[in-house]
């Protein structure tokens, strides 16, 4: 099924949100960096804390929420909806492997954002080397990224426009950056938030980004994993009533 998902993405354009979202970030937090480097004296540190910045704030969540939108687009199109409610292929295993699809393509997000954010990073001659910490950071973030996956899978398979759900993205993104500037505990049940939190862990860009310990890192973990859970329960209830319908 997984296989499935993947054949139906060949004839998109989804490698553009892939690339082009970390590219952004990267471009954003070098030149930020470039300009900065008498107050930015971390080296590395500093260099890729502002490479995260606006991406663990913000970027990184709206690029899921279009991949999810990308898709869920096959199924709102040429009939797909009636296939797959006709199918004998079960909810949870459908949207299962929906998620899993946008959890692979979160992840060749944190590559290239890695592979290029490394390149222009020895382009620029940044002092020191690569945080380590930083790294682990944005490997952990693809946990939270689920989680945003499993509640914009549920948005576009409800909505069948395409923009709908980026807009909502856009709205969880500036609520979440207001819970996580206050360090509200509420920021637990945003998953725009926890990746936000996630990638930032080690970060020196923000005054309230966590240290990468269990005592951090473990609750952001816990909370991104009953999430993904719950969007994906949200999602089988609704698809299952829909399938009853039929």
């Amino acid at each position: 099924m997984l296989r499935n998902e993947i054949s139906k993405l060949r004839r998109t354009q989804i490698w553009v949100v892939i690339v082009v979202i970390p590219a952004l970030s990267v471009l954003l937090g070098a030149f930020n960096y470039s300009q900065n480097v008498e107050v930015l004296t971390h080296g590395w540190g500093s260099y890729w804390s502002q490479l995260v910045l606006f991406y663990g704030l913000l970027l990184m969540s709206l690029g899921v929420a279009v991949l999810a939108s990308s898709v869920w687009r096959a199924e709102h199109r040429n009939h797909g909806w009636n296939q797959l409610l006709t199918s004998q292929r079960r909810p949870g295993r459908v949207l299962l492997a929906k998620i899993a699809v946008l959890g692979l393509l979160a992840a060749a997000m944190q590559v290239v954002l890695v592979c290029l954010g490394l390149l222009v990073g020895a382009a620029l001659r940044v002092p020191g080397s690569p945080p380590v910490v930083m790294l682990v950071a944005t490997v952990l973030s693809v946990v939270p990224a689920l989680a945003v996956a499993a509640w914009q899978s549920l948005l576009s398979m409800l909505v069948r426009n395409f923009a709908a759900p980026i807009g909502v993205a856009l709205l969880g993104g500036v609520v979440s950056f207001g819970l996580v500037a206050s360090q509200s505990p509420l920021a637990y049940l945003f998953p725009p938030a926890l990746v936000s939190m996630t990638q930032s862990l080690g970060s020196t860009a923000t005054t309230v980004a966590g240290s990468l310990t269990f005592a951090t890192v473990a609750p952001l973990l816990l909370a991104s994993a009953l999430l993904t859970g719950l969007g994906w329960a949200a999602g089988v209830w609704w698809l299952s009533r829909a399938d009853s319908r039929c």
